[in-house]
């Protein structure tokens, strides 16, 4: 019996938070990408096997920060306090949003495309922040909770987090100003604005590597 329980596999709170790291710091890889490959949102790209492996990326990347994101929560939840927990319920939720239009991205708008195509122009245009005059129903109200969740959410989680002293400041509060710093991309012009999103991929490798590598005594200190 001693043998088998040396052997067995268990899943301590070390390994969930190293798992939850690590998806953290393949979302910053992947986030960064996004940016790289992304097609124009023209109605000819909806159908393109690239728009379908972004949209597809986009999906696994706003699952795995989401994991990660909750997995940084967890580890500091009572020195977090009640902006932590308000940090992460709003960032969560638009990690959810992010991985619903992305599912609609991937699945939906193509197979619509050649029967709706004006409203397929129009939600492509509105992933991209490009003006469109259809009617899209409770879409743009939507996009614009999620900018809201993204840029408050995102700082609250951040500044908590530096502020719990759990984990290094520096990673916790870039996480934080690159939340902030996306307010400013709607004021430059689509694709240069996608340069925006580069802090964040950055500040989500950071994060996740201090999830994984700082050893508990050290963020303590």
């Amino acid at each position: 019996m001693k043998r088998e329980e040396q052997g067995s596999f268990k899943i301590t709170n070390d390994t969930m938070y190293h798992l939850s790291g690590f998806l953290l710091m393949i979302s910053g890889a992947i986030y960064m990408i996004v940016q790289l490959i992304h097609p124009d949102g023209q109605l000819e790209n909806a159908g393109t096997r690239m728009w379908f492996t972004v949209a597809l990326l986009s999906m696994v990347m706003s699952l795995f920060i989401f994991i990660g994101l909750v997995g940084i929560y967890v580890r500091q939840v009572k020195e977090s306090g009640v902006l932590g927990l308000l940090g992460i319920l709003l960032t969560g939720l638009f990690w959810l949003l992010s991985m619903t239009f992305a599912f609609i991205e991937a699945f939906v708008l193509p197979l619509i495309a050649s029967s709706s195509p004006e409203f397929v122009s129009g939600m492509m245009g509105l992933f991209d922040a490009t003006p469109d005059e259809t009617n899209l129903g409770v879409f743009p109200f939507i996009v614009g909770i999620a900018g809201f969740l993204y840029v408050f959410g995102g700082f609250a989680f951040g500044f908590a987090t530096a502020r719990a002293r759990v984990f290094p400041k520096a990673p916790a509060m870039t996480f934080a100003f690159a939340a902030l710093f996306t307010v400013f991309a709607s004021f430059v012009p689509y694709p240069v604005n996608r340069i925006f999103a580069v802090p964040m991929a950055f500040a989500l490798c950071w994060l996740g590597w201090a999830q994984v590598f700082m050893k508990p005594e050290q963020k303590k200190n």
